[in-house]
């Protein structure tokens, strides 16, 4: 007897099941091919993801018979199915929980081949394309000039905004290209055709359902299983995949940076939100009738404590990784480790210390307050419509939704968040963020109670290089990735105590089977209707086998997931 095992796609999850399969379909059924099975008390429609000669002994007087193949439809083709199947290996996930997202949803088709009758040009697999959202797009319009008329595309934009404004750029009335968002990042392409997906570190760029997959996962994947050109866009490659870089895997096309005047104030031994010295080219800024942006770091980021005298930053007593503030204690991030508010500075023994993470209103208070005949305006989630005639624009990192606006002098008002350390990749996003600005800044101010950081250096000489190399050594001796693994679990429940207390329990569950690692502290970070988002993170200091993560998922409630990083 042969049988089938098929998923079954509902509206928010997917089933894998089993069913026989008839003698007068086998000559015509094959991995991939659409069926009509009977699920309960109707007949539905299923894809065939693998075929096996025996089921458990117990099941098979339940197994039920496959009504009838759709010889002219194949939702998935073998490559496919291999694609969802290494990605399930490598995030500890099921192949329902990855079909869920795999599966086609896309009203527009590409002229795939069938397979053995496509070629490949002469191009590595992954090209990382490093510049500004328009230097980016402006690369991308290169590759479908070139290849276009041969090749099919497939675009992958973070944001919808910026996909409809590539749209509106005439760059796919070829017919041979989709531009998109993540929802059609599983797309049907053949081997040798293109796959661009621009920002796939952004949080636009990861599912918000299990297993929480991430465009740079499937689109690396996608690459090594159906030999397509895979490239990523971006403006700064992340740390964590520079290696693949230095080992030739990867192929780094960097836009050439154009050196504008940085300025740096230092805060150290100043009491005011503002420095003196911001102030003043504020002034003059306003008295020339220009405009300005300040820039006040808000996505995510935890408060961090720092000295007011020297700036010192605050590490964990424990693994030495920087400490972030949680009701008036230092708590660390990464193994959990919690100590009380420091009296003192233990470099310079100062008893000024600042929490640095003040927030976009505020700064724009007091800048409305220093310059009352000036037009301060602010853009935010809260406060999303961006006011071109401010003379004073306060705003958070959604500015960079607005890629075409231009200021004549940028200032990053809290660079100290970032700069912290409290966030991984917080260094990364603060040089992305400054290169953006120069981009379209006349001129850039910083205020921070670092001013003596490498970054600064970085971003006025583009030496890229350096800071990868400063980056890599940095997280090496801190065991953070490329060198350990983050995994994120995320919760749900109705309670927020109950929620807390069942992420203590999988935290102790982790650290019975699991060696050598460090497991955070849990906390609420969001609410959707009358659900609660909780999450913790464990550190381990290799990738995890498929084997660990099949013993992590063995230890998780339902309503509990994995996300590894």
């Amino acid at each position: 007897m042969l049988y089938a095992q098929v998923i079954v796609k509902k509206k928010t999850q997917v089933e894998e099941l089993s069913y026989s399969v008839p003698a007068r379909i086998i000559p015509y059924i094959r991995v991939g091919s659409l069926v009509s099975v009977p699920l309960r008390h109707k007949n539905v429609k299923a894809v065939v993801v693998k075929f096996v000669r025996s089921v458990p002994h117990e099941l098979k007087d339940k197994i039920r018979e496959i009504l009838s193949i759709d010889k002219k439809t194949l939702p998935l083709t073998e490559e496919r199915i291999r694609v969802i199947e290494e990605l399930a290996l490598k995030t500890g996930s099921t192949v329902a929980e990855i079909a869920f997202h795999a599966l086609p949803t896309t009203a527009k088709t590409l002229q795939v081949q069938p397979e053995g009758q496509a070629f490949r040009f002469g191009m590595r697999k992954v090209i990382v394309i490093q510049g500004t959202l328009c230097w980016r797009c402006e690369q991308y319009r290169k590759l479908l000039a070139k290849y276009g008329e041969k090749r099919n595309f497939v675009f992958v934009f973070a944001k919808g905004q910026f996909a409809d404004a590539f749209k509106a750029s005439n760059a796919s009335e070829n017919g041979r290209a989709i531009v998109s968002t993540l929802r059609d990042i599983f797309a049907p392409l053949n081997r040798g055709d293109f796959l661009v997906v621009d920002q796939p570190y952004h949080a636009g760029s990861t599912f918000s359902q299990r297993p929480y997959l991430s465009a740079r996962q499937i689109a690396a994947i996608r690459g090594e299983v159906e030999g397509i050109n895979v490239i990523f866009g971006d403006n700064l490659l992340p740390i964590e995949d520079y290696p693949q870089v230095q080992r030739g895997f990867w192929k780094l096309l960097a836009q050439k940076t154009v050196l504008k005047p940085l300025f740096v104030s230092d805060r150290r031994g100043s009491r005011e939100l503002i420095m003196p010295s911001v102030l003043q080219r504020l002034e003059k800024l306003i008295a020339n009738g220009e405009r300005g942006l300040a820039l006040v770091m808000s996505r995510g980021w935890a408060q961090a404590l720092v000295c007011g005298e020297c700036g010192y930053v605050f590490t964990c007593d424990n693994c030495g990784r920087t400490s972030s503030l949680n009701a008036e204690k230092l708590q660390c991030r990464y193994c959990a480790t919690v100590r009380d508010w420091p009296k003192a500075c233990p470099k310079c023994r100062s008893a000024i210390l600042r929490a640095v993470g003040e927030g976009v209103s505020q700064f724009a208070n007091l800048l409305q307050k220093a310059f009352p005949g000036a037009r301060v305006a602010m853009l935010s989630a809260d406060a999303p419509e961006i006011d071109l005639k401010a003379d004073i624009l306060v705003a958070t990192e959604k500015i960079f939704s607005f890629p075409d606006v231009n200021f004549d002098e940028s200032f990053i008002l809290s660079a100290d968040r970032p700069l912290s350390g409290a966030k991984l990749g917080g260094i990364g996003d603060l040089l992305g963020h400054a290169l953006e600005l120069q981009a379209n800044s006349k001129r850039v101010s910083v205020q921070t109670y670092s001013p003596d950081h490498p970054v600064w250096g970085f971003a006025s000489t583009g030496k890229f290089n350096s800071y990868y190399e400063m980056g890599l050594e940095n997280r090496r001796l801190l065991r953070l990735p490329p060198f350990g693994s983050v995994i994120t679990f995320v919760g749900f429940g109705r309670h927020t105590e109950s929620l807390l207390k069942e992420a203590t329990g999988i935290g102790e569950k982790l650290s019975k089977v699991l060696s050598n690692v460090e497991i955070s502290f849990a906390e609420i970070t969001d609410r959707t209707g009358q659900n609660y988002r909780a999450e913790f993170t464990v550190l381990l200091p290799t990738r995890p086998s498929p084997k660990t993560l099949h013993l992590i998922r063995a230890q998780l409630p339902m309503s509990w997931s994995p996300r590894l990083f």
